[in-house]
């Protein structure tokens, strides 16, 4: 078209007419092109399902955490003032301390979500309860927000009120529509999920494993927090010669503010340590005993309340604080505490 246009003086009407149309059809060709190519640039974007973050998840689960938080917080709220002889004998405080812990996994009235998976890749994802209980990963920590954010909407003190005067509790169907419709209005329009998420596997951890956890809830809340140790962990931190110490036990300036400091020998049978300024007192080896008498009796006034799994991890903190005590006071007479 265009050499017709150079080489003829005055081109044909027909001519004329034509250059238009085929100018206008290059045009929508170039066009056409970069629409092509942001489709495919924002399909291969997507790629697979990815999880979603925990902020982002715990806007699709509000509701269904919303009913998990309010039938576990009515079961542990019956189980208080039952516990304590009725309403009036148990007062606020006690259910206000529930409502308090009740949305953090750490504590022990938080477990109950380690029980609960999120299901549903997208629409309206389900929070559904668990046979066993799983270490608080992403999932768990979604669960953790939404509760706090239902917790923050009803008020926490507004909440014990209302489980004090009796209102809504008298069964948890009664309770749960009235925390999430009403209340906290959680389950009033729930969001959908427009895109995929990957799910993240429930996988249960051992019987043995959740006990041990429990017992740290335990001793936590009494105030003895600190990490269990088995006997195995703790002779493979401490070596076969004894050597070395577990975690917050090796920042005493080896041993040095305990009057003691390693032996130079290396002779095997020996005993490990020799007085460096003076010979370990009387006095401190009675205050190791007593904290050692102490802590053994809290452990096992602890493990009445578990399974024989967690009474032997009680029995494993009392053999390594009897260790640590003959250790730092040089016995070697094997005794009970």
């Amino acid at each position: 078209v265009f050499r017709l246009w150079k080489f003829e003086e005055e081109p044909s009407l027909a001519m004329r007419a034509f250059l238009p149309l085929v100018l206008t059809l290059a045009l929508l060709a170039t066009l056409a092109v970069p629409t092509d190519a942001k489709k495919l640039k924002k399909k291969a974007k997507s790629g697979p399902p990815a999880p979603l973050a925990a902020s982002k998840l715990a806007r699709y689960i509000e509701c269904g955490v919303c009913e998990a938080f309010a039938e576990n917080l009515h079961a542990q709220a019956m189980a208080v003032m039952e516990e304590k002889g009725g309403r009036k004998k148990t007062g606020e405080e006690p259910l206000l301390e529930i409502i308090e812990a009740i949305c953090d996994a750490k504590e022990e009235k938080g477990e109950w979500l380690m029980g609960y998976d999120v299901v549903g890749e997208k629409g309206l994802l389900q929070v559904v309860k668990q046979a066993g209980f799983m270490d608080c990963g992403l999932e768990c920590q979604a669960m953790q927000i939404a509760c706090d954010e239902v917790r923050t909407n009803v008020g926490g003190s507004d909440l014990s009120e209302k489980i004090y005067k009796g209102q809504y509790t008298n069964s948890k169907a009664e309770f749960k529509s009235a925390l999430c419709f009403k209340l906290s209005e959680s389950c009033v329009s729930p969001k959908e999920l427009k895109t995929p998420r990957l799910e993240v596997p429930f996988v249960p951890m051992s019987e043995q494993k959740w006990e041990g956890a429990k017992f740290q809830k335990k001793m936590k809340a009494m105030g003895m927090g600190g990490k269990m140790y088995d006997k195995d962990s703790l002779a493979n931190m401490m070596g076969e010669d004894g050597e070395g110490f577990p975690p917050g036990m090796d920042g005493m300036d080896g041993m040095d503010g305990m009057g003691m400091r390693p032996d130079d020998s290396g002779e095997p049978g020996e005993s490990e340590y020799e007085p460096h300024h003076a010979p370990p007192s009387e006095a401190s080896t009675d205050t190791l005993t007593m904290v050692a008498d102490g802590v053994s009796a809290a452990a096992k006034a602890v493990a009445t309340e578990f399974t024989e799994s967690a009474e032997a991890l009680s029995a494993g903190v009392v053999d390594t604080i009897r260790q640590g005590v003959e250790y730092f006071s040089g016995k070697t007479k094997d005794k009970e505490l």
